[in-house]
This record gives C-alpha cells, sequence and structure tokens, in this order.
C-alpha cells in the first residue's frame, strides 16, 4: 500500500466535519450528523451509521447519509431494506469480515471488505447474495466505536477495491474524535433526563428554578419561573434578571454570600421567595423562585394560636404599621370586641351579633395595642 498523501484541502474539510461534530446534540441527532458529515472528508456512494449487538447478532438503528450515488434505492428505502433484513444479517454475521475481525480483537480502525475477500469470494457469500447485492453494495470500508453494549460501525460504500490509503488515514483521523462525540452527546442525555426530573420535581410543588452565569444573564429558566417572575415583574422575559430586582441590588452576584437568603417580597397579599441552592462552583448561581399566599399562611397560624379571624388581622395590621392609606381609609374598631369593619360604610354601632357597641374612629386599635390590655378587662370581663 502507499503512503498516504493528505493535502491542505482534505484538512479543511476534515476540520469542517470536526466542528460539526462537537456540538452538543443528543445521539439520535449525532447519527444523522456524523452520516451526513463524513462524506465532506471522504465520499462514498453511502455512508451508514450501524448499531450491531453481539449476543443476538442483529443489526439496529441504521442511519443512511441523505445522499446515495449509485446505490439500488434512495436513503429512505435503503434504511427500510436494513431494517428489515436484521435476522438475516443475524444468520450470516460470521462471513462479514470486518465486524469479525473487530470481534475478535478489538481493532476498530478502518477495514475493507476487498482486505480479507477477493471479489469472487465476496460475490459467493450469502451476505453478498441475500442482502448487500440486492442493495447495490460492491465493497465497505468500515470503523467501530466502542460501546458498553452495542458495537457501532460507520460504513461507507463504493466499488471494489476503491479505498486507497489517502482515506482510510482520514477516516483514522476522524475516529477519535466520534468517540468523543458519542460519549459527548451520551452526557448530554444524561443531562437532559437529570434537568427533566429535577424540573419536574419543581414543578410540581408550583416552584421555579433559575440559573445564572456570573454576568447575571439567565442560562435556564424553568416554567414556573418565568410565569412567576412574568406576573412578579411585569411580563419579564429573558436573558437578563428583571430590572427591578437588578436596581435594587436583591441580588448581586458579585458577593452572593454577602445578602440574605432568601430574599422576600410582599405584596397583595402575595410573597415572593427567592432562595439560593447550592452549587458545586462559583460560576453559576441556581435560585428557587416560590410564590405563596402569605395573608392565608398568616391568618392559620394566628388561629391555631387560638385568635378569632379579627383579633388575626388586627395583630397582622398592627404588625405591619399599614395605615390603610391607599385603601380608602382605616377601618373602623368596635371599642368592644376590637374587631375591624369596612371604613366605606356608614355604620356607627358593630354589627356583630351580641354586640352593639359603638364603632371606635380610625387608627383607635393603635393606640389601644400600644397601651396594652385594661388593667380590669373590658366590661364584659374578656381581656383583649
Amino acid at each position: 500500500m502507499t503512503a498516504a498523501v493528505v493535502r491542505e484541502r482534505d484538512l479543511v474539510r476534515l476540520n469542517r466535519c470536526l466542528e460539526r461534530l462537537a456540538e452538543p446534540t443528543s445521539v439520535e441527532a449525532l447519527r444523522r450528523r456524523a452520516v451526513d458529515a463524513i462524506p465532506v472528508v471522504v465520499s462514498s456512494a453511502s455512508t451508514v451509521w450501524n448499531e450491531f449487538d453481539p449476543t443476538p447478532g442483529e443489526m439496529a438503528n441504521p442511519v443512511i447519509s441523505a445522499t446515495t450515488k449509485g446505490m439500488a434505492a434512495g436513503s429512505e428505502q435503503l434504511e427500510r431494506a436494513m431494517y428489515d433484513a436484521r435476522s438475516m444479517f443475524a444468520a450470516h454475521v460470521d462471513e462479514q469480515p470486518i465486524m469479525r475481525h473487530y470481534l475478535r480483537t478489538g481493532d476498530g480502525r478502518p477495514g475493507a471488505i476487498s482486505d480479507f475477500y477477493t471479489e469472487e469470494q465476496f460475490r459467493r457469500t450469502e451476505l453478498y447474495r441475500q442482502i448487500y447485492g440486492p442493495l447495490g453494495v460492491d465493497d465497505q470500508i468500515a470503523f467501530q466505536l466502542p460501546s458498553l453494549t452495542r458495537v457501532v460501525a460507520i460504513t461507507l460504500h463504493r466499488g471494489w477495491h476503491d479505498f486507497p490509503s489517502r482515506d482510510r488515514l482520514l477516516l483514522n483521523l476522524l475516529r477519535p474524535q466520534l468517540i468523543q462525540a458519542l460519549g459527548n452527546a451520551r452526557a448530554y442525555e444524561r443531562l437532559c433526563r437529570l434537568l427533566a426530573a429535577t424540573e419536574q420535581r419543581i414543578e410540581r410543588t408550583g416552584e421555579g428554578l433559575l440559573l445564572l452565569d456570573r454576568g447575571g444573564r439567565v442560562e435556564y429558566a424553568s416554567a414556573n419561573a418565568r410565569a412567576i417572575l412574568g406576573r412578579w415583574f411585569d411580563g419579564w422575559r429573558h436573558p437578563g434578571l428583571p430590572s427591578r430586582l437588578r436596581a435594587r441590588g436583591q441580588i448581586a452576584l458579585e458577593r452572593p454570600t454577602a445578602l440574605p437568603w432568601p430574599l422576600i417580597l410582599d405584596r397583595h397579599g402575595r410573597q415572593l421567595a427567592i432562595r439560593r441552592l447550592p452549587t458545586p462552583d462559583d460560576d453559576t448561581v441556581a435560585l428557587l423562585i416560590i410564590e405563596r399566599d402569605v395573608d392565608g399562611g398568616r391568618t392559620a397560624i394566628l388561629s391555631r394560636l387560638g385568635l378569632t379571624p379579627r383579633q388575626s388581622e388586627v395583630l397582622d395590621l398592627a404588625a405591619r404599621g399599614d395605615q390603610r392609606g391607599d385603601r380608602g381609609g382605616a377601618p373602623h374598631h368596635c371599642e368592644h370586641c376590637r374587631g375591624p369593619h369596612d371604613p366605606g360604610t356608614s355604620q356607627t354601632r358593630c354589627p356583630e351579633p351580641g354586640c352593639r357597641s359603638q364603632l371606635a374612629p380610625p387608627g383607635t386599635h393603635r393606640t389601644m395595642a400600644r397601651r396594652g390590655p385594661v388593667a380590669g378587662g373590658t366590661r364584659d370581663g374578656s381581656r383583649w
């Protein structure tokens, strides 16, 4: 065999192919990408991605390049024919010399059928008569990619003994890059499954997940995170944090541990909580987005302490210092039962059953709250 001569244009094409293979993708997409990119480097009548399971001896997931030259059928018809010939291939796999050589030696470097058979010998095999001949395959060069369960074989088809040393060298240069690309595709799929499971778990609780890079740009936002932040920040969308959060300095990515976590915002009885989640490094910030009904939660807690709903509301208003100035005026409060009532009404006496006392003017509840309970209790003997 003569020495291989690789020209500059070959290296340019090889680099173009490697750029396509380096892009993150799934295994399914990599199969199609590989068979369409390899002919840019080494031309063939057709390029095929096959996966072979040695235990039953069957082929799986055949993918054929979109362009076929001199073949008996187009790529889709060839894929169907190869899929239908799985059991037949298993019956005659021992006549496939490249696969037999790989299973015996583990040497996955490019090799051709014509390296093992003469043309006359190959045409006498049942493998050629039943499968290769009807598909229009005269000769084949193939190389294998190691795999835990199946052997991945990439094959290129041409006329008999038509694979020079240049083609073998270029395919051998491609092989380790394809091995790495296949490993990356499997890792990519694992990450996608992990992210989907994590998102599903978070979304079921009504929470959202946000991932930021060190510049504060959003790398990922779950559906719930987009919906919650959109409600709180005027229809917020990617790629940065909501402007109100950045302007108020709520999240300082430069010194994230210096801020109190979680960050809490209250509005109209709703609460937005942003919690920072631990990450393996400082290049990513993970935030858990939580929205909940605050008033309902406070009332439930206070009711468990023995306070009536009216007393809970009074205590909550006093704790927050709510003047009710933006709600049409402060509520009137009963001097007897301390219950708040709608300031928009003209009532002067408490409408509660069994309590018709005079309603106190607005703000009286704060004065009473500051003074504390009357020493002797109220007129009915109860203590507030």
